[in-house]
């Protein structure tokens, strides 16, 4: 909603020729990026800010223009600190004719009145006067602080839905915009999933590329709003904070689009990743950490740094997993790397896939006997939910077992339903097409035993069992598997205990089952 806002207010919000990549050197790109663990003593510690910090002014610097010279990165800092380096900018872009921009972003702690850097406090009307002040032709204020988006409300009123901007036909872009990543009440948000803000995770993405809606290669600032609003706002609706709406606010005119970064430029240090591929998609770095999650038609285009991915590729009746480099200057294609196929149980358990997958088995079992009555041989039928933290499964079995004597036979069948609860783990790939999955846990449940006697009379009972199971499956391709159940059920029987009475006696037993089945 706020991104179709967004593009309702202002489609031009730049100046491409002045402010682009490939500008004149009378326009220059300046930058101040904060980033502040520490807030005041009541605030919790921030565990993303600074890291968020110097990822964004590495990606600025490298995708958009910002020289290291004129990019200034201040972590832990105090509020004077910040002021001096205001300042500083201040007096250089007066030393230094042109039609200038300039970027400042915050990341860390802050209330409806001030920014938090550690102990000390920076005013929000102070910044906004402040920035608003510099003398630049643009500037860009980004906020990600809880509350912060006060700073994006109209002079004594409240949010709306936006207002529209002049757009003078025969001027360039000139003026102060401010996005936030929260309303004015809200809290901004970290996720240890993806080891960093929502609202500047989002930011980077899009920034990256995936924002680039006309796939002109470049993102602009109205692009990369509509990008990180629309899936900052998914990404926190089901947390227990709440949903994040990220504001904006725009006292801009002018004619063009301000492109903010370059992805599809080369020789910026990175590298592309072309998703050519129709899918959800899911990029993790070698430490495991998300670089990018989006659904692509096919025509996207994601800038990274050099080093190696793991791509996960899922759409409705397919997961698969590719493992690559992305180079320096180079470009890899998704259509030419090789990808192994991945059970959908294996991803819900790395929190890559859907929330929950299924299963449907069948085996053959065999369980050694109990009391008298022979061993017994049947099939078990299967049906199991994985979760990202447990398993849970349904069987049903039946079992037939005959015992002969000199002095008696009978045959005995075995209807039983139970329910087990697993804790699986995943081993590894066997093969490039194959993985292992071991899993452990507990079952419990009800055998109706009937047995039929030699004279043709019958007798039957419930027994009631419960014990520890194991469970190997090998997986082979994205649905087949193998399944090797072991368990050590033990039986509550009722047993006769003298002439007159009986009793409940508990029995282990020993039992297995091989079979196969599909997941979906």
């Amino acid at each position: 909603m706020m991104g179709r806002r967004f593009r309702a207010c202002v489609t031009l919000l730049g100046l491409l020729g002045a402010f682009g990549l490939g500008a004149p050197a009378m326009a220059a790109r300046f930058a101040i990026l904060v980033g502040n663990n520490e807030g005041q003593g009541g605030d919790a510690h921030l565990r993303f800010a600074e890291s968020d910090t110097v990822r964004l002014a590495e990606l600025l610097t490298r995708l958009g223009g910002f020289s290291s010279g004129k990019t200034v990165v201040l972590l832990a800092r105090t509020a004077g600190e910040l002021q001096s380096a205001l300042a500083e900018v201040a007096d250089r872009l007066r030393a230094t004719p042109g039609d200038h921009l300039v970027l400042v972003y915050y990341s860390g702690h802050a209330d409806a009145q001030a920014l938090h850097l550690g102990a000390s406090s920076f005013p929000l009307g102070q910044l906004r006067e402040t920035v608003s002040a510099l003398p630049a032709a643009i500037r860009v204020l980004i906020l990600d602080a809880c509350q912060a988006g006060v700073l994006t409300r109209p002079k004594g009123g409240r949010p709306g839905p936006g207002f529209e901007i002049d757009l003078a036909k025969d001027e360039a872009t000139k003026g102060l915009a401010i996005l936030a990543a929260s309303s004015g009440s809200e809290m901004a948000q970290e996720s240890d999933q993806l080891h960093a803000s929502v609202f500047t995770h989002y930011l980077e993405v899009g920034l990256s590329g995936l924002a680039d809606r006309n796939r002109d290669g470049n993102v602009s600032l109205g692009e990369v709003f509509d990008y990180t609003a629309d899936h900052t706002l998914a990404a926190t609706m089901g947390t227990t904070t709440g949903p994040q709406h990220p504001t904006f606010r725009l006292d801009l005119n002018g004619r063009d689009d301000l492109i903010l970064t370059r992805p599809g430029l080369a020789g910026t240090g990175y590298g592309h990743l072309r998703l050519d591929v129709p899918g959800w998609y899911f990029v993790r770095r070698a430490d495991g950490t998300i670089a990018a999650e989006t659904i692509s038609r096919g025509d996207d285009i994601l800038a990274l740094e050099p080093g190696p991915y793991e791509v996960t590729r899922r759409e409705h009746d397919e997961l698969d997993v590719a493992t690559l480099s992305v180079g320096d200057g180079t470009a890899a294609v998704i259509s030419q790397t090789a990808s192994h196929p991945v059970a959908f149980g294996r991803m819900v358990r790395k929190g890559q896939g859907p929330e929950a997958a299924y299963a449907l088995a069948i085996s053959t079992a065999v369980r050694t006997p109990l009391e008298d009555l022979g061993l017994s041989a049947g099939a078990v039928l299967a049906a199991r939910a994985d979760l990202r933290p447990v398993s849970f499964e349904l069987r049903l079995g039946l079992g037939r077992a005959q015992q002969t004597s000199e002095h008696l036979s009978s045959t005995t069948w075995d209807l039983s339903a139970a329910a087990a609860v697993l804790r699986a783990i995943d081993v590894g790939a066997v093969t490039r097409h194959s993985s292992l999955t071991c899993a452990f846990g507990a079952e419990v449940g009800l055998s109706y035993l009937t047995q039929t006697l030699d004279d043709g009379s019958q007798r039957g009972s419930f027994n009631p069992y419960l014990g520890p199971v194991a469970l190997a499956e090998l997986t082979i391709g994205r649905r087949f598997f193998l399944r090797l159940d072991l368990g050590v059920p033990i039986y509550a029987l009722r047993v006769q205990t003298a002439a007159t009475t009986t009793g409940t006696d508990w029995r282990p037993a020993f039992a297995s089952a091989l079979g196969a089945g599909t997941s979906f």
